[in-house]
């Protein structure tokens, strides 16, 4: 019965008092009404939208998917970060990977937790969706290189999560997923900016593309490229156990 009207003191009150805002969140989160919360996600007040969002964080409530087509930058970011951090709301993480590349929202803190929610998730569809997100010059640079980043440990996946540094039992996938994804993604990245070569010639590295052997060694011997990318294409030859990694070796003590 108190429903209604703790949403209409919450639309009333906004960010004007921070502690009333967090006891009316918290009493909805309180009081078995996880399926009105989600209905909050067509209310006109951004502050509702995002005090619901809050609410079934508590609860790690699936309704919280609901929230993911939203047009304010504020829902998605406490979206993303509901779904995502901590132990995670499993049911809504494939919804926060496929909204990526669909949702006009741009910014970093949810941007990077749907990048590794389709690292997290694997299968052809979030390779191709990571794909699709580097191809688009639109999207930040830092974030593009975090999706090439993902598509390099997809075979690999690290056991402290990118984003929390937390600790997730999170099973690699198959190399094959991410065949139609990275196909002639390495000849595209080594043509682009420092941090993006760099981020191509890591994925080279860890994903064993040996094709790109002699590139990289040229890349390495250039002394116009920076030390930087010279570097990493030392790191993925050796990586590679590549046949020119005595010669590699030879040119940098001699560099």
């Amino acid at each position: 019965a108190a429903f209604d009207g703790l949403v209409d003191l919450l639309a009333e009150t906004g960010e004007n008092d921070p502690h009333l805002r967090h006891g009316i969140v918290y009493a909805l989160s309180r009081i078995d009404v996880e399926e009105n919360l989600g209905k909050l996600s067509s209310h006109s007040s951004e502050a509702v939208r995002v005090g619901a969002v809050v609410a079934l964080r508590e609860i790690r409530s699936p309704q919280l998917s609901r929230f993911l087509q939203d047009n304010s930058w504020k829902v998605m970011n406490e979206a993303a970060r509901a779904i995502y951090d901590d132990q995670s709301v499993e049911a809504s993480l494939k919804d926060l990977a496929a909204s990526l590349g669909k949702s006009p929202i741009k910014t970093e803190a949810y941007l990077r937790r749907a990048i590794n929610a389709n690292l997290r998730l694997g299968g052809v569809d979030a390779a191709n969706r990571l794909r699709n997100f580097i191809d688009d010059k639109s999207n930040a640079e830092a974030l593009r290189a975090d999706a090439v980043w993902a598509l390099a440990y997809w075979t690999d996946i690290p056991v402290l999560d990118r984003l929390e540094g937390i600790y997730r039992e999170t099973a690699s996938h198959a190399a094959n997923e991410i065949l139609p994804a990275t196909d002639g993604l390495a000849e595209i990245l080594l043509e682009e900016s420092e941090s993006m070569k760099i981020a191509g010639i890591e994925m080279i590295g860890r994903l064993g593309m040996t094709a790109n052997d002699a590139r990289l060694f040229s890349i390495h011997a250039d002394t116009d490229e920076t030390i930087d990318v010279r570097r990493a294409s030392m790191r993925s030859l050796s990586r590679m156990k590549s046949p020119r990694s005595e010669s590699e070796v030879a040119l940098a003590l001699a560099d």
